[in-house]
This record gives C-alpha cells, sequence and structure tokens, in this order.
C-alpha cells in the first residue's frame, strides 16, 4: 500500500511532537494547548502561569484540556482543584488547603475585571511562595481572555493559544481519519480555517457525521457557514464582536486616555 500511495503523503519527524494536541474525549475537539505548553505546565518547576487567547482558538476547552492530561498521568501533580472564588482571598484559601506535595490550581478568570486580575496574579505568586515554605509546590493556571488581556499580555507566564499550523493540522488529520490526507488537502483545509481551532473544530464534526463527507464537501459546508449564520458567532468567538470584543474594550480603556487632548 505505502509503494502505491501518492508522493503527496508526508512522514511525521520526531519534531512534530511539540505541535501535537490531545483529543478530548467525547468530542472531536482537540486540546488547545499543545504538547510542548503543557509540558511548561505538568513541568517539575512549581510557576504561575496565564493560559490567554480567545474562544475560537479554543479557550473554553482549556480546563477540559487539563484535567484530560492530568488524567491521562502527564506530570506529577498529586492533587488538581478549581478556585472556587475568584477573590485574592478565595484564591489564596485554595492555595493554603492543598495537601499533596506537588499540586495545581486553576482559576477561570476570563470575567473578572483588569485589576483584579492583577490582584490574583500577585496572590498567585505570593500563596505560592508561602505554600513552598511547608513543602507544597503550587502552580496555578488563570484562563484569561480578551476583555482583561491588558491584565495578562505582559505576563512572564503568559501561555498564548495560536492557531493550528500545518504540523498541528496534519497529526490532527490524521490520527482522527480526517478527509484530508495529502499535502495538498491539508493546505485546502489551513486556508478554509485560517488554523482557528473552533473551526477546525467544526470541519472535524462534520467530517465524521455519518458517512465520512469528502473534504471538499466538509470546505464547502463550513465556507457556507462562515459567509452566513455563522460569522457573527466566529467574530464574536475571536474576541472582536460588538459584545464585550477586544477592539471595544481597548476603545473603553483608551478613550478616556486621550478625551481631555482631542486625540483620535
Amino acid at each position: 500500500a505505502l509503494y502505491s500511495a501518492s508522493e503527496r503523503l508526508s512522514v511525521p519527524s520526531i519534531s512534530d511532537a511539540g505541535f501535537y494536541r490531545r483529543r478530548l474525549p467525547g468530542t472531536q475537539a482537540r486540546s488547545p494547548l499543545t504538547e510542548t505548553q503543557l509540558g511548561r505546565i505538568f513541568g517539575e518547576r512549581a510557576e504561575t502561569f496565564v493560559v490567554g487567547g480567545c474562544t475560537a482558538l479554543g479557550l473554553d476547552w482549556v480546563s477540559t484540556a487539563l484535567e484530560q492530561a492530568h488524567a491521562e498521568g502527564v506530570g506529577k501533580f498529586g492533587q488538581v482543584v478549581h478556585a472556587p472564588t475568584l477573590t485574592p482571598d478565595g484564591l489564596r484559601r485554595a492555595i493554603e488547603m492543598l495537601t499533596a506535595a506537588h499540586a495545581l490550581v486553576v482559576a477561570d478568570v476570563r470575567s473578572v475585571s483588569v485589576p483584579l486580575l492583577r490582584e490574583l496574579l500577585w496572590t498567585a505568586s505570593d500563596a505560592a511562595g508561602v505554600a513552598e515554605l511547608s513543602g507544597v509546590a503550587v502552580t496555578v493556571v488563570l484562563i484569561a481572555g480578551p476583555p482583561n488581556a491588558a491584565a495578562w499580555i505582559e505576563s512572564a507566564g503568559l501561555i498564548e493559544l495560536a492557531r493550528l499550523d500545518r504540523a498541528g493540522l496534519r497529526l490532527w488529520c490524521d490520527e482522527d481519519g480526517l478527509p484530508f490526507r495529502d499535502d495538498v488537502t491539508r493546505a485546502e483545509l489551513l486556508v478554509a480555517t485560517g488554523g482557528w481551532h473552533k473551526l477546525v473544530t467544526r470541519v472535524a464534526e462534520r467530517s465524521t457525521e455519518g458517512p465520512v463527507a469528502s473534504g471538499a464537501r466538509a470546505l464547502a459546508d463550513l465556507a457556507s457557514w462562515i459567509s452566513g449564520v455563522g460569522a457573527r458567532e466566529f467574530v464574536t468567538a475571536a474576541g472582536v464582536g460588538q459584545s464585550g470584543g477586544v477592539l471595544a474594550q481597548a476603545f473603553a480603556v483608551a478613550a478616556p486616555l486621550t478625551a481631555d487632548i482631542g486625540a483620535d
């Protein structure tokens, strides 16, 4: 079969491993985090991270992806907890109550204000430092989005979600048996989706519903959706919609600063 295969088929390389995204059970979605990014979070060194991105990049799946990686035995966390109260005191209490020698605390802070997120970042590092004195190594992951980007965009522990590249798409298509089996058809998929996690997931879902659809049919369905009812949904998911979008947030921050001098 290999001798008769198209010359356009490519063999994965060792370097591709870092671009791999784990399957999320029960869905056609893949982790928004690459293996390289998971390696940072689940590494030996306890740190405070901000996973930043938007819904179109799979931000909604980050918490699930972390839980799944832990369930699959990645890293040495003896405890994974979600901060129930998004206040400095609440986050500090969640860290103080940890009992495992190496623990992960996850906080979904997409809805908090910029000033509050800055406080939470400081609290996470401070409380983790105190816990370390008691022999507890704490890694904190704050999941943040466009509305409070001003608080995390320059964070030292920033892990930015990214669009899929050629290697990531190839690994996804090959493992899930999607109808994009060579470089040419995967290039068409990359152009049609831009590598956006939300769009690639939609193509994967449509390609595996019932009889496997052809790649061309799956892309035609995506084009119809994105040029019609899906346009507003995708724009909002990318963080540039009218409701709470990053552009609206940026204007809200900039307007007061320029009002007195009349700058455009």
